[in-house]
């Protein structure tokens, strides 16, 4: 499940949905779904203020997780200049925060509890 939002200028607290939620079962149909939407369909959101972007991925596992970040590296990063993304995989819930367009660093490792870094994760993976 893919949402890409951002915040509503009346109610900053509500997001505005930007494109309509997208399930996928394994990680080949997600990566061939995620490149299809971005070179037919939302590449051009990549470049708004998106200030939002929530994944669940019940099926894919601690890989799909990396498979999800990997994704939100490749295609989202640097394109807004803040944004929040969660990711929700068996149980482990991940909240990944970066600040868009700033130099790319060591972000956090996924499967830790971090502090003071671009990420938390809560649950068991």
């Amino acid at each position: 499940l893919i949402r890409f939002g951002k915040r509503s200028p009346a109610a900053p607290l509500i997001r505005i949905p930007l494109f309509q939620e997208c399930n996928f079962s394994n990680v080949v149909e997600f990566h061939w779904a995620a490149n299809r939407m971005l070179a037919r369909d939302v590449s051009f959101l990549l470049h708004s203020n998106i200030d939002s972007l929530y994944m669940e991925t019940p099926r894919l596992g601690v890989h799909g997780v990396s498979v999800v970040r990997q994704y939100v590296q490749d295609f989202v990063f640097g394109r807004a200049k803040q944004s929040k993304c969660e990711i929700h995989c068996r149980g482990m819930a991940v909240q990944y925060w970066c600040t868009w367009g700033a130099e790319k660093t060591n972000t956090a490792e996924w499967g830790a509890e971090k502090t003071n870094t671009a990420a938390t994760v809560h649950g068991e993976p």
